[in-house]
């Protein structure tokens, strides 16, 4: 249903400004959730699970907050599996999987989008559905302690020096920068954004909107974005585009945008994209 509403979205922004699309999707989405009416995880997710906030490293003279943490780990792996026990057993059986452990939790963690593909409608298992929401933030908070070791692990090494991370011979100062917040200092500088490339004046900003909105509103042709907002709605075009199980509505959003003539703007880095200044 969201691709459906956000392929309609894009077919009617095509005829107004195009920046608009990229400056309202949270908000899009958020209507989208509440029309929906899904049940919020927040709540009950705050109230079962201690969190440590307080992790900081100083690189290059400078304090850079870390990611958000369970204040025990062990306590947290223990609470998940009793709380969100169906779909855990659920994956468990598809991939052939020992129980939930500090082992094997990325397996757990992959399968949790692989299922949705391989066998969600079997299984009875949706995106939308509370537990599958629920295991889905436990892990995303559960593996942030990871990336914050690894950073304490590395950061006494020269930042030039190179390193194997996830079988991959990498610079540190890249490793560092890929396991902070995006906002963070570090993270800023090594991918380019100082404070001198968000602090944009709003005469600038307006001037330079103004200036893409034309030029892609000439490139637009909108019947071929109509006919491909239909023929992928609802059957994802995987062959040519990845598919985000997380949320695919902008990325459909853009695959329209671009049958419609608007070229891409490809980054040599992921995080190096305009969508990391946000």
């Amino acid at each position: 249903m969201k691709k459906i509403i956000a392929g309609l979205i894009a077919i009617i922004m095509l005829i107004i400004p195009i920046q608009s699309v990229f400056a309202e999707e949270n908000n899009k989405l958020d209507s989208v959730n509440s029309a929906e009416k899904i049940e919020s995880i927040k709540t009950e997710f705050e109230q079962m699970f201690g969190f440590d906030d307080s992790r900081t490293i100083s690189l290059k003279g400078v304090t850079n907050k870390m990611f958000i943490e369970f204040d025990s780990q062990e306590d947290a792996l223990y609470k998940i599996k009793n709380r969100c026990s169906g779909i855990l057993e659920k994956i468990k059986k598809q991939y052939s999987l020992d129980d939930l452990s500090e082992s094997n939790w990325q397996d757990y963690y992959g399968g949790l989008y692989s299922i949705i593909d391989d066998a969600g409608d079997a299984l009875g298992i949706s995106e939308a559905d509370y537990e599958y929401r629920f295991l889905r933030a436990f892990f995303d908070i559960y593996e942030n302690k990871f990336k914050n070791d690894k950073i304490v692990k590395i950061s006494s090494l020269d930042l030039s020096s190179r390193v194997i991370d996830n079988g991959e011979e990498k610079i540190v100062s890249e490793v560092i920068a890929s396991n902070l917040p995006y906002k963070s200092h570090f993270s800023k500088e090594y991918f380019g954004k100082s404070s001198a490339y968000e602090d944009y004046t709003a005469e600038s900003d307006r001037i330079i909107e103004e200036k893409n909105n034309l030029e892609s509103r000439a490139a637009i042709n909108v019947v071929p974005a109509i006919s491909y907002a239909h023929a992928h709605a609802t059957s994802p075009n995987t062959s040519a585009y990845h598919y985000f199980h997380r949320g695919d509505c902008a990325n459909f959003v853009s695959q329209i945008l671009e049958a419609s003539g608007v070229s891409q703007v490809v980054y040599n880095n992921v995080n190096s994209g305009w969508w990391q200044i946000w």
